[in-house]
């Protein structure tokens, strides 16, 4: 593991950081040859990933902001050094960046009077690829680790990873790579997502089915990662209780998509 790459004079160049920027850059790229095949405009896409890919990266920090508030209540400071602990110290959470990047993404779409799905449809494969690069970040790094496991695949971190240090404060041998894990689980809503593509021979689904997969997905991952006790309600985790409403969300979207259509196919024929 190597949480920092290298250095760049006195930038730090993480492994996180460099691949969530790889999986932007991939992604955006993906998603412009995807929309010249589906007859959409791919000048748009560079411009509005952009403040995507920042709005995510403000709503994930101002999710992990307040969720340290909610763990540190009662050490709540007016003083300006446990406000830059807070800023630079608090960690990011991912549906954070989801709802910053969404309602970016909306803003754009209403302002440029376009219709916002049929891109959202264009870069859902993207994303799972984004997921799929980023949890390697995140096992470089070291974060979002796992809980205690004995299992054939457990991982030891170096002591200088957060995990590593975990590890170290309550002498464990080895965790499990709950980062490895949701990385293979955005392989396959990836996989999932083109396959359903091919049969149906439409994109129509694709962003409500990434939506529905990454819930499920990240509600098994989180079984098995750790979390402190005030980071659960009723013994699920926060992002658990977000994971199920995006389920429900995504799912009712598929199906009244799909009403919609047998409606459309049904009103053709009558005609």
């Amino acid at each position: 593991m190597r949480p920092v790459l290298f250095s760049l004079f006195s930038l730090k160049i993480t492994s996180y950081s460099l691949f969530l920027v790889v999986a932007f850059i991939v992604g955006t790229i993906w998603a412009g040859f995807r929309a010249k095949k589906n007859g959409l405009n791919p000048d748009i896409l560079p411009d509005v990933i952009f403040w995507v890919f920042f709005s995510s990266l403000a709503g994930a920090k101002l999710f992990g902001i307040i969720d340290a508030l909610f763990n540190e209540i009662k050490i709540i400071s007016l003083d300006m050094n446990y406000f830059l602990h807070l800023l630079l110290d608090s960690g990011i959470i991912a549906y954070g960046g989801i709802i910053g990047g969404s309602i970016a993404a909306i803003i754009y779409f209403k302002k440029k009077k376009k219709d916002l799905l049929p891109y959202a449809n264009t870069v859902a494969p993207g994303l799972g690829l984004g997921v799929f690069l980023i949890r390697i970040g995140c096992f470089l790094s070291g974060c979002c680790w796992g809980k205690t496991s004995t299992s054939f695949c457990a991982v030891s971190f170096p002591p200088y990873t957060g995990a590593g240090m975990y590890q170290m404060r309550n002498n464990i041998e080895a965790l499990f790579p709950s980062q490895l894990l949701a990385s293979f689980n955005g392989l396959i809503i990836v996989l999932l997502i083109l396959f359903t593509e091919k049969i149906i021979n439409s994109t129509s689904y694709s962003f409500y089915l990434f939506i529905t997969l990454y819930s499920i997905s990240r509600f098994i991952v989180d079984f098995t990662r750790y979390y402190k006790e005030g980071e659960m309600i009723l013994h699920l985790s926060y992002n658990q209780w977000f994971c199920i409403l995006f389920f429900i969300i995504g799912i009712t979207a598929i199906i009244r998509q799909v009403k919609s259509s047998k409606m459309k196919k049904l009103s053709t024929v009558r005609a």
